[in-house]
């Protein structure tokens, strides 16, 4: 990597004095290639503040075959912040053919947004500056950084339109809303679906149906991403409201089994009985294994503790269930894991009796589900099995050990 004479002209007279020694040393375990080693020696090299900066250059220009050494120049470049290294990284932003590095340096950049901005804008101005000035303005959460982003919202360059609507997704400022209401319709599909994640941190401003009526429609985009992210942002709104739309896609014969995990983990987002009526309909009904498993896991894992016995309902009816795929080895071991997790007091009787499966597998998920109810209704249900059946010796040992854990 090289700098223009000019720019490295501004160095020469600070590379010709000699640099303390307890500098040169850490310069020199920079090079090693020892990561604790180069990570303490940054640290050393950012004490030293601008007088580092002219060995720092002057080393990155050997270390065009070393990214890892790159990126540690670069990161300490940052971290001195000071006006002369915050220059070197603009150019070197500029200059370097290295993607990890261009993204280390805009990064670096970003953490300094009242130092930079002013530079930024001029890159902005030059036309092939402008796609490395877009790098830094999207990781700068700065509310000086929202005018050069809403200036990029319509860019022709469709990369940097992506980008800059991608960050302002991020802003809560009023002003946004309207550029990603519009952003909606945009012929690019990356824009829409960036457009339609930032919609996301605006539920608690908006009115929820409103919020719903902009995302509803990218449900039948033609593409795949933008209608993935509109399930997924209908589902992160976690209203009701949102449960009707998710439950036709769920419905609908025409969506593509790769939608449908995704739809389901929204649904289980929404903490709504209304919800759960939707997975067990789909969970009932369904021919796919997969998402069978898929359901069974997250009633398990649902957060909202007053949907547990709702959610444990579900699973039981599971067990009862005509539905061949609800039958299977993978589904029972499932419901096992996931009455475990709920721990409800009905459920285990039922868990109880799928120790005596004639499945392994399942009796031993079964067994490390019961581990999580207490050991007085452990005894009492275990002595009940035993009065019911004939318990085999093997199952009685493991029945001793899991009452004396």
């Amino acid at each position: 990597m090289t700098f223009s004479s000019s720019y490295s002209g501004s160095y020469t007279a600070a590379a010709s004095e000699p640099l303390p020694l307890s500098l040169e040393t850490a310069l020199e375990s920079l090079q090693s290639e020892d990561f604790a080693h180069r990570w303490d020696a940054a640290k050393v090299i950012k004490r030293y503040g601008e007088l580092a900066i002219a060995p720092l250059l002057n080393l990155l220009q050997e270390a065009d075959d070393d990214d890892d050494l790159m990126w540690f120049i670069v990161r300490t470049l940052g971290e001195i912040a000071h006006p002369l290294a915050l220059q070197a990284l603009i150019q070197i932003l500029q200059s370097t053919h290295a993607d990890d590095i261009r993204q280390a340096s805009a990064t670096a950049l970003a953490q300094h947004p009242e130092a930079v901005l002013p530079q930024l804008e001029l890159l902005l101005k030059d036309k092939q500056g402008r796609s490395h000035a877009i790098l830094v303005l999207v990781q700068m959460h700065h509310p000086n950084a929202l005018p050069l982003l809403l200036s990029l919202a319509n860019e022709a360059d469709t990369a940097i339109r992506v980008l800059a609507v991608e960050a302002l997704s991020y802003s809560h400022d009023p002003i946004v809303l309207p550029i990603l209401k519009q952003a909606l319709t945009d012929p690019i599909a990356a824009i829409r679906r960036a457009a339609v994640a930032g919609l996301s941190i605006w539920k608690d401003d908006q009115a929820p149906k409103d919020l719903v009526a902009l995302i509803a429609p990218l449900l039948r985009d033609l593409n795949l991403e933008v209608c993935r992210q509109a399930i997924l942002t209908l589902g992160r709104l976690g209203h009701e409201v949102a449960i009707v739309p998710l439950d036709e896609v769920l419905r609908s014969p025409y969506t593509p089994d790769s939608l449908r995990p995704d739809v389901i983990r929204s649904l289980s987002w929404i903490d709504h009985p209304a919800a759960l009526d939707c997975l067990w309909r789909e969970l009932s009904t369904t021919a796919a294994p997969a998402i069978a498993q898929e359901i069974i896991a997250i009633l398990g894992r649902l957060t909202a503790a007053h949907l547990h016995p709702t959610a444990n309902q579900i699973l039981l009816e599971a067990l009862q269930s005509h539905n061949a795929v609800l039958k299977t080895t993978e589904v029972r071991r499932a419901i096992a894991h996931s009455l475990g997790q709920l721990r409800q007091p009905n459920a285990l009787q039922h868990l109880i009796h799928l120790l005596l499966d004639g499945d392994r597998s399942v009796q031993l998920h079964a067994l490390a589900a019961l581990r999580n109810w207490p050991t007085a209704s452990l005894n009492e249900a275990i002595q009940y099995l035993r009065q019911q059946v004939q318990v085999s010796s093997s199952l009685e040992t493991e029945l001793n050990q899991l009452l004396a854990e």
